[in-house]
Formats: structure tokens, sequence, C-alpha cells
């Protein structure tokens, strides 16, 4: 098979254009994948050696070695090459550039090889005014360029004349560079066909569908995201002067449907993290990411849940704790933060540091996406101007902190409101905003072709026309309004109808037209799933009605346009529940979208707003409802003022125009939330209660006057009687059985806060709507049992129980209370005898004999009898025809005492059997924690990796990765281990047997490293000490004794947890290998003193004072006057409390008169051991005066502490600092 290589030259100033330069050659290896092999060389994915520098000739390689050459220039040449590089007139090359040019030229010249493709930018190169010496050195850079251009490019007697390719952007770029690249190969495999063989390129793309839809395309969606290299290049400029000007915020703004979205997630942010050449001076990003409407968290919450997720600064928990910690911070301090962020990516950077090996700390920022910024506004209740304000305020601090970009996108139709909103936010954009224009035809022929060439599938041509599929579908998207997520909507559709067209998968013709075209598609196949639902749903009365309150938001003004509502999937009950088989239906067809809200219930939304537009049924039941959609957004925003002003009348709709809006929505109650329920509510009957008061002041005005008092009081009953039947409208019945769900809900969260019965994510308001005659004002008065959730419930089941006997979930209601009442009002007694009194009516009640066990259960675990409870429940769940929702709370708390208790089996065990959903995460992640300790490492990675996809940023995920990695990392090393063991001469060897030991101790996996551990034991007679050494430490984790005569005696070092024991392993194990070589080395050769002697100071380092006190006197019994084993001998002491032995053995050192003077070290420790504090403190001055170490001012100051001379003490802690400093 041919091989092509192409090596791409330029210096760094056109980095972007590396970048862009890559993404066709990868295209291009992709389109002739089995006719050719493409081989490109760039420079910043080559290592270079360490053995030269990045000029000498050993990391340059010659550029007629390569078919292809692609030299880029603007504005620079290059440095000066080394002085071993010359011309062969003996000239030095002015730069690496020119060299790889001049060779590939001369190459050229002599035989016709490499092909050369040379691209020049013309764009003005910008001149630093206020730095005349940079200025200089770019003017002298350019200069020089246009020279070396001029002369083997221009000059009349230059032997090589070849066309420069002038471009002035990087889309131009693009396209001036793939046709003659893709020419170029053409011609070799014209020259070698049999060599090429015409074959179906090899798919690289393996996913479920390389076209996202209606969807945007995400991070992990890089490798198929084409086209827009413009944007992308001017975005990145628009971000780099920003950042340049002090303030780092860039704002992408386009029309609904222009890719905004897409651009910045599988474009702009997957470049400028890609390589560290792309932002000049960063060499590694964190990214963070947030849409303000995706979960119903407040603002502060999501950015401090972005920052702190995995891909962005997952230690900052560590500084800031969780999320809510932090939110708070943010709001109080932003400023504050700076320091905790930048510590935190210093952390990151050390980690990649270790990870890649890099001699350097890698400069390391953030870059924070804020995506559909416009959703602030998309409900005043949930982001009311307060929150808007402080989150504009922290990302101000952010941008202007030096260490984060942030760049955000909004619908250019939103950008006036969000600048007059937030004046912090249009002066921080100032400069950086950029508008995303409709792509170009040449970006959607890429969007078209790349993604289907990437995932091995082909477009049909029309037999009768030769009109190409590929060429109808670009034709159609040029002229479409909403044309790019039509364009991906189809696609879509198209890939998953694909036929098999001569065994190749094709897409066709004939399904695009069944799809209705570009402009039909998204209506037609809304319009199915709407049929099919009608079809099985006849009853329901005005779905697409429900559909649009419930998926629409609009402004408070009718001209607005309406934009998607994040709505909770656990509103679809009562009147509602038979829209769920629809909602599910149009998830399934990716028109709406899933995905967990807060606290990781479930929330949907419309995927793209072209879906109010194009879906005419729907667009019509949007117009129809206007009003009602304008009137519940303002009523959501007065109803946000009335509660932060402790509800007081003045701000009620309850006269006028108001008041009329306010009886419009009382009609309309159950598309409101309960917020805007309680707020309607309170307007009208406070209207009534003016109205009543007006008419009691007529009557007594008449009554003064002594006529028509009789009338006066007829018309009052009148009236009186008008207000109670007004009130009954609000079914007091009813309510009450709000109220007790409400009151049953906070109660459960008290008691389970981690298994409360999920909400529909709105705010709940405790509706009270019994006014009374002392009222002042409107203001309500608060629950005198709110720390007492219990009573609550109590109170509203009686009431309840008195309006309806036969209402059962009241009683039940009563029992839950009494189980959980700590008010203190009855004795435990009298709690256990009225529960048990409940329980015995439970059954004439008419509810399910089968349900009082939930309760039983609960009331087992309140007082104290886990196990007990957790078998009643166990029981409980074996009930048929349980609710899903019943089972899951249930195997939440039965897997969760399973998980405390590490029960990894029965965790496992209960969540195959019984988990109620499929899809839930804490399932998924505790079978996960449970196989990770089974050491079940495939299934285990498998649930995590599908609980990643689902909630990457939930705290379980997070915890989890790390260790799940290790073990991964571990398994393979233990294999590679085993593999090395495999023969007879690898089990031989005890070093190989000590080496898998290590992984196996650091898995935790004490038994079989005892015996690996016992092997080299064998191999080595039992006399290496090192390894007695770990067989201690081994045991003692693996929780088992240490057996007698063992030479270890005190390892409390050892009792560490697991992390800790795992990074002594990773740090001591070098260590521990020294001794052992030192053991195996003195096995044959007893007599070696410095051996002895380094053995003797490992052991120091691991507490080991008789092992190491032994090999030191070893030492002195062959080397007498060894001052080194008389320093170890001593140390030794010292750690063993033999004051008075290392006193003599100071004086012994010092009678050697050496040049060494760390014998006056050795006694004042010990003068300091023996309690002779101020003796130390003269014995040490002599040492610090003479040699003024760190070390010497720390003894010192530890000295004069136990003097009580804290003063001076301070004075050596400064000196020791500014010392290492």
């Amino acid at each position: 098979m041919i091989k092509i290589r192409i090596f791409v030259s330029s210096p760094g100033d056109v980095t972007m254009e590396r970048v862009c330069a890559e993404r066709i050659i990868e295209r291009l290896k992709l389109e002739y994948s089995g006719r050719v092999i493409i081989e490109p060389f760039f420079w910043e994915h080559e290592p270079m050696r360490a053995t030269a520098s990045f000029n000498d000739p050993e990391n340059i390689p010659l550029t007629a070695d390569f078919n292809v050459v692609i030299c880029i220039l603007w504005s620079r040449l290059g440095t000066m090459l080394s002085k071993k590089f010359r011309r062969p007139n003996g000239e030095q090359y002015p730069s690496g550039t020119a060299f790889e040019i001049e060779t590939a030229v001369n190459s050229y010249l002599e035989r016709q090889s490499p092909d050369i493709l040379v691209y020049r930018r013309t764009q003005e190169v910008a001149m630093p005014v206020n730095d005349p010496v940079e200025s200089a050195k770019r003017g002298r850079q350019l200069s020089a360029l246009n020279d070396f251009i001029q002369r083997w490019f221009f000059d009349e007697d230059a032997s090589f004349k070849a066309a420069i390719n002038e471009y002035r952007a990087l889309g131009q770029f693009e396209a001036k560079l793939e046709k003659p690249l893709r020419a170029l190969i053409h011609g070799y495999i014209a020259k070698n066909p049999a060599d090429s063989p015409v074959v179906m390129p090899a798919p690289s793309y393996h996913g479920e569908n390389p076209f996202r839809g209606l969807q945007a395309y995400d991070f992990e969606d890089a490798k198929i995201f084409f086209g827009r290299s413009q944007a992308i290049e001017d975005v990145l400029t628009t971000m780099r002067n920003q950042a340049a000007a002090g303030r780092a915020f860039t704002l992408v703004h386009g029309a609904s449907g222009s890719g905004k979205s897409s651009l910045l997630r599988a474009g702009v942010i997957p470049t400028m993290t890609h390589l560290s050449c792309v932002v000049e001076g960063v060499a590694c990003w964190g990214v963070a990411t947030l849409t303000p409407g995706s979960t119903n968290d407040s603002l502060l919450e999501a950015l401090a849940a972005a920052l702190q997720g995995a891909r962005s600064l997952p230690t900052l928990r560590r500084d800031t704790g969780d999320v809510k910690a932090l939110a708070l911070r943010l709001e109080q301090n932003p400023e504050g933060m700076v320091p905790s962020i930048n510590s935190a990516l210093v952390l990151t950077a050390q980690e990649v540091q270790s990870r890649e090996a890099l001699p350097d700390l890698p400069p390391t920022k953030l870059v924070l996406l804020v995506d559909q910024i416009e959703q602030i506004f998309s409900d005043d209740r949930r982001f009311p101007r307060e929150q808007r304000k402080a989150f504009a305020a922290a990302l101000n601090v952010l941008a202007r902190s030096g260490i984060v970009w942030v760049v955000a996108t909004t619908r250019s139709d939103q950008l006036g409101r969000l600048t007059d909103d937030l004046p912090e936010l249009a002066e921080l954009s100032q400069g950086g905003q950029y508008a995303l224009l409709a792509p170009t035809e040449a970006d959607m022929d890429l969007m078209i072709r790349m993604p289907a060439r990437a995932a091995g599938v082909a477009f049909e041509e029309d037999p009768v026309t030769g009109v190409r599929l590929e060429s109808r579908l670009l034709a159609e998207a040029r002229h479409a309004p909403d044309g790019l997520p039509l364009l991906s909507f189809v696609l879509r559709e198209l890939y998953a109808r694909r036929e098999l067209v001569g065994g190749v998968p094709t897409m066709t013709h004939a399904c695009l037209d069944e799809l209705g075209g570009l402009e039909g598609a998204v209506k037609s196949r809304a319009e199915e799933i709407y049929a099919h639902y009608l079809k099985n749903h006849p009853a329901v009365q005005n779905p697409l009605k429900h559909l649009a309150r419930t998926l629409v938001t609009l402004g408070r003004d009718k001209d607005e346009p309406a934009l998607r509502r994040i709505t909770p999937l656990a509103i679809f009950t009562g009147a509602k529940a038979e829209l769920g088989d629809l909602i599910a239906a149009l998830v399934e067809g990716r028109l709406l979208t899933k995905t967990a809200g807060v606290d990781k219930q479930p929330v949907i939304f419309v995927t793209h707003e072209a879906l109010f537009r194009k879906w005419k049924d729907l667009a019509d039941a949007i117009a129809l409802n206007r009003t009602f959609l304008v009137l519940r957004s303002r009523a959501a925003t007065s109803a946000m003022d009335w509660l932060e002003r402790k509800r007081a009348r003045d701000f009620l709709w309850d006269r006028g125009a108001r008041l009329k809006e306010a009886q419009e929505l009382l009609a309309d109650l159950d598309d409101l939330d309960s917020v805007e329920q309680a707020f309607v509510k309170a307007s009208v009957a406070s209207a009534q209660r003016r109205r009543t008061q007006r008419f009691i002041w007529a009557a007594a005005t008449v009554a003064v006057l002594g006529t028509g008092a009789a009338l006066a009081m007829r018309h009052l009953q009148s009236v009186d009687q008008t207000l109670t039947d007004n009130l009954a409208k609000l079914s007091e019945k009813e309510d009450l059985k709000k109220q007790l769900d409400l009151a049953v809900a906070a109660l459960t969260e008290r008691a389970w806060p981690k298994l409360a019965t999920p909400s529909s994510g709105q705010e709940q308001i405790p509706e009270d709507e019994e006014f009374s005659e002392d009222e002042e004002d409107g203001n309500f008065p608060s629950s005198p049992t709110a720390n007492f959730p219990a009573l609550d419930v109590l109170e509203i089941s009686r009431r309840l129980q008195k309006l309806d006997p036969d209402y059962p979930r009241a009683f039940a209601a009563e029992v839950l209370a009494r189980i959980y009442d700590d008010s203190g009002l009855m004795n435990k007694e009298k709690q256990q005898a009225e529960i048990q009194r409940l329980f015995g009516e439970w059954s004439r009640h008419g509810l399910p004999k089968n349900e009082v066990l939930d309760l039983e259960a609960q009331w087992q675990w309140k007082n104290g009898n886990q196990a007990t409870a957790i078998t009643t429940w166990t029981s409980y769940l074996r009930t048929p025809g349980l609710e899903d929702e019943i089972k899951r709370r249930l195997l939440d708390r039965i897997s969760s005492y399973y998980v405390e208790k590490e029960m990894w089996t029965e965790v496992e065990n209960i969540i195959n059997t019984s988990w109620a959903w499929e899809d839930h995460v804490l399932a998924k992640i505790r079978r996960a924690k449970a196989r990770l300790r089974l050491f079940k490492l495939d299934l285990a990675e498998k649930d995590f990796e599908e609980a990643k996809l689902a909630a990457p940023d939930l705290p379980e995920v997070l915890e989890l990765g790390p260790p799940l990695a290790r073990l991964l990392t571990h398994r393979k090393a233990l294999a590679t281990a085993s593999e090395n063991l495999s023969d007879s001469r690898g089990k031989s060897v005890p070093e190989l047997w000590l080496a898998r030991a290590r992984i196996l101790l650091t898995a935790e996996q004490y038994p079989e490293a005892l015996s690996d551990l016992d092997m080299a034991n064998k191999l080595t007679n039992g006399r290496s000490t090192a390894i007695d050494f770990i067989r201690v430490a081994s045991l003692i984790r693996g929780g088992r004794s240490v057996p007698a005569g063992s030479k270890i005696i005190s390892l409390k070092s050892f009792y560490f947890n697991s992390q800790q024991w795992e990074e002594w392993m990773a740090r001591s194990w070098t260590n521990l290998m020294n001794q052992f070589i030192a053991d195996k080395v003195l096995m044959a050769d007893a007599n070696n003193a410095a051996v002895l002697l380094q053995r003797s100071s490992g052991w120091f380092q691991f507490a080991q004072g008789n092992l190491g006190l032994a090999d030191a006197e070893a030492a002195l019994k062959i080397e007498p006057d060894n001052h080194l084993a008389h320093y170890w001998r001593a140390k030794h002491l010292l750690r063993l409390g033999r004051f008075e032995d290392a006193l003599k053995e100071a004086t012994a050192m010092q009678a050697l008169k050496t040049k060494y003077i760390d014998h006056i070290e050795i006694k004042a420790e010990a003068e300091f051991g023996l309690g002779q504090a101020e003796a130390a403190v003269r014995t040490i001055t002599e040492i610090v005066q003479r040699l003024p170490r760190p070390y010497y001012h720390e003894l010192r100051a530890r000295y004069l502490r136990k003097l009580g001379k804290e003063a001076e003490a301070e004075l050596d802690d400064q000196a020791a600092m500014k010392l290492r400093n």
C-alpha cells in the first residue's frame, strides 16, 4: 500500500493554521483509508530528545525524506538555527523554517521530490505601540521573512519558482489547502494504481449516530464536528484579545439555530485545549460548563457545581466545601474565591506534571462556558434580579482574575435585554461580542459529508437525474430558515433509516421524500408521534394546550419570542398523567430532552426551539395560549416579590386590571406551580375581603342614618354568602389534601434527607387560605409547628379526617406523624402505645395490609433496630404490584444500609434482582462500588461509565472515579507482572514476586500479596529484613496478627486509611526496594560497610531503630573510624531514647577530628532528650553560627519553646523560612 508522508513547516505565529491542517489531513486519512497510508508530521506531537536542544540536528528531521511539505508563513521566519546547520556555501541558516523549506527545495531540484505547498497569510501584522522593543523585534522578523520569500520565490535568478497561495482568513486557508492536497494524493494513486485498490473507507466513528439532530454537539463530539474553522479562529482571537485587555469575557451571539452551543462545545474549547500552542503561555486547561436553565439550582449553585466538575477543578471541593457552601462564598465574597481557584489549578497542573513526567509545572488556566445565558431571564421567580446581579458579579470577578477565561452564548434577540439588565456584563463584553452568522456553503458541505464518511455511510445518487443526496440537502439547507437545526435533524433521521445499497450503508432520496424534505422533517416527525398518541388516548382533552403551557415560557410582553421551559417530569400526575406517554414518545424521538435536574430528579425541555416554529399544531397552541403564558410570566415575577416581602397585601393582585388577570388565572390553577397558585388565590381572597369590608361600612352608615338597616343586613348576608360560595370553589378538602402531600414530603425530607420522595422541582409553599379577621395588611402568620413537621402532618390529617372520614391517606399520614413526632408533647411510652393502637386500626381504614410493613420498618429504624427494619422492608419489597416509585425508595434505603455496613455482596444482589429504575444513577454507582470491592472490575467500570454519562458531576460519581481508575491500572499492571512470572526463569527472581506483591498491596488484596511475599522470602532464604518489613505492614493492613520472632518491632505508621496506605506505598516502595537490594548484596558480602550504612539510613526513615542500630554497629566493627557509621549509630540511639549513649557517641565522633560538624547536632539532641534544654540551645547555637541552615534554626526554635522563649523561637522560625525561600 502507498505511504504518503506529509511535513507541516511553520514558525509559531500560525498555530490555528496548523490545527486546521491537522484536521484536513485527518479527514483525508479517513477518506483514503484502505487505499493509502497518510503519515503527517507535526512538531507539537513529536517527543524532543532530552540530549539535544530544539534546534539541534538530533531533533530536526530532513524534509527531503517526506513526500509532501506544507509551509505556512505570516509574520515571522523564526529564530536562528544552531551553528551545526550550514548551507552548502557555509552560511548559517536563519531559522528552522528556512532550513526545512530550503532542504525541501534543494531535494526537489535534484529529484523532483517532495511536492511543496507554500501559503502566506496576508492579514496585517499588529505592532505593539507601547512596547518599542517588541515592536522592533517583530519588525525585524517580518523583514527577514519578506527577504526570504523574495529570494526564494520571486527573484529573477532564483532556480526554483513556486506559487505562493495567499489567504487572509482561516476559512480561505482551509479551502486552498484541501483541494491541492487531495490532488497530490490522487496523483500518487494514479502512479501506483495496483498499490491502492478502491475500497470503502473503514469507519472511524462507532457511536450510535454521527448527527446530533436538534441537540447540540458536545465536547466528546469534537471528532465529528466539521466546518466552522473560520468561526473557531475568530472566537479564539476575540478570547485572546479580551484576556490581553484584562477582561477575559467573550459573548457569542446569534440567531436561534445558528449553532452557538455546538461551536463552543465541539469546536472552540476542544481546539484551545487540544494543543498547548493554541493559546500562548497556557499548556493545560480545566473546562467548566453550565447552562442556567438545565437544572433547578440557583445560578450561583449551578456556577459552583460547574467549577467543581470533573473536567474543571474537582479538587476545589477540598478548600471550598460542597456546592452550596461554594455558592454562598461566591455570593458573599467572589474576590475571595480567586486564591482557592488558583490553588486548585496548581493541583491540577501538578497532577498533569506527574502523569506526563514533565520537567516543569505546566501553566494552567480554566475556561468557563456559560451556555444559553439568556435562560436567566426565562423565569423571574427562579432567577430574580438580585440573583442575576450576584451571578454577573461572580462572572465579572472570574473574568478579571487572570486565571479564568469566560465565554458565554446567547440568542441575538436577547442580547439587548442581557446588556440592559446586567450592565456589568455589558461593560465586561466590550470588544468581546462575536456575532455568529449562518454557516457558509463550504461549511455546510463539510457538516453533511464528513460525519457520514466517519461513520462509513454513503449518500445515494439519483439514477435518473444524477443528483446526489448530499447536493440536494445542501441546496435545501442554504435557503431554509432554521437551515442548520433542520439539516442536522434530517441527517440524523436519514442515518437512522439507512439502507444497504450494493453492500454499503446508504442514505437515500426515498427516505428524504418520506420525511417531507428538509422543511417538513421536524413537522412530520412530530405529527407522526402526536397522531400515534391520539390514537391510543382518544379521551384526552386538549393535549397540545397542556403541552404548550408545559414546554413554553414567554416574557412579560406578548411580542417576545417563545423560550424553552425546564419542566420537572414529576408534574405529569393527576390531570396531566396521560400526557406522560406523549412526553416519553417525544423524548424518544429526540424532539424533547430528558436529563437530571435538581436533586438529580428528571426534567424535560424542548431540544431545540425550532420545534415551536416548525410544528404548526404546537405553534397554533402557543398562539392560542399566549395570553395565559404572558400572564403566568407576570404572575411568577409578582409572586416572587410577594414572597420576598413576607406576603404583604400591598404586593397582591387584588384590585383593578390586576385582579381581573388573577381571576383569569384562577381558572387555570393546574397550569401554575405552587407558588403562583398561592399568590393567585391570596389575591382573589384579599379582593373579596376588601369588598366585604366595604359593604360592612356601608351597612353601618345606613344604620347610623336610621334607614334601611334591614336591607343593609340582607345585602351583607348576600355578600357573605357570595364570599362563602367563592371560597368553596377553592375546595377546602382538595387544598387540605395538597397541604397534606406537602407536609408529608417535608416530614419525609426531614427524616430521610437523602431518600426523600422526589418533588416536582418547584418551590413548595405551604398554603394557608383560611384568612382570620385579625390578620393585618395581608401578613400571613407562620406555622407555629415549623420546627416540628410531624405536628403539621398530624394537624392537617385530623382536619382532613373530619371532612372526609373515608380518606385513608389521612389516617396513614397520622401514623407517620406519630412515628416522627419529636416535639416532646407525648412521652415515649405513650407514643409507643399510640402507634401500636394505630397499627391495630390499620385494616379498618381500608388500607392494604402490606403497607403497614413500611411504617413498622420506619418505627423500628427510628428506635435503632436497623437490621430488623431492613428485614421488614425486604418483606414489604416482595409485595406484588408495588409501584416503581415505592420500590425505588425501599431499595434506596436497603442498599444504602448495606453500603454503610460494607456488605458488598448484598448490595450487588439486591440491585441486580430488584432495582425498579434501570437508569437510576444511584443504583448504578452503588452497584459499581460493590463490584469494585468484589473486584469485578469490568462490571464496575460498565456501571460507572453509565452513571457518569447520566450525571458526570454527581459527588458519588466523582468520588468513585479515582479508585476505579487506580484499580483498572493495577489490573493491567498485575497482568504484566503475572506474565513476567509465567516462565521458570521469572519465577526464580524475587524482585518479580515483589513487583507483583506491590500491585496487590495497593489494590488491598492482602492474602494474594502475602503469598507472593512468602515466595520472595523463600527465594532469599528468609534473610531479607526488607521483605519482613513489607510482610508485617501487610499483615497489619490486612487485619492479621504479626507472628512471634519478627524483627520488626513497631509499625504505628501503618495504621492508615486506604488512601493513605496507597500514598505510602507509592512514596516508599523505591526506598524499600533499595533496602531489598542492600539485603541481596549483604547476603553475598556481609562485610560491605557502605551497604550496611545505606541500609541503616533506610531503616531510620521507616522508624526501625533496632534494625538500623544493628547495621550501624556491624559497619563500625568493620571500619571503626567510619564517621558515617558513628553518625547513624547516634541517630538510631536518639530515636530509641538512649540519650546518654548518643551523647557518648557524639564525643567519639568529635575525637575522630574529621571535617564534619554533625556531632554538634547529635550532642544538642542528646542534651535536649536528657532535659537539658539550655545546654542544647548553647550547643546548637555553635553550629548555627558556623553553618546557618533551616533545619538547625528549627531545632533551636524547638529548644527555645521548651524554655518558654516564644519570641526568640519565632525569630528562628522566620530565619528558617527565609533560608528555605
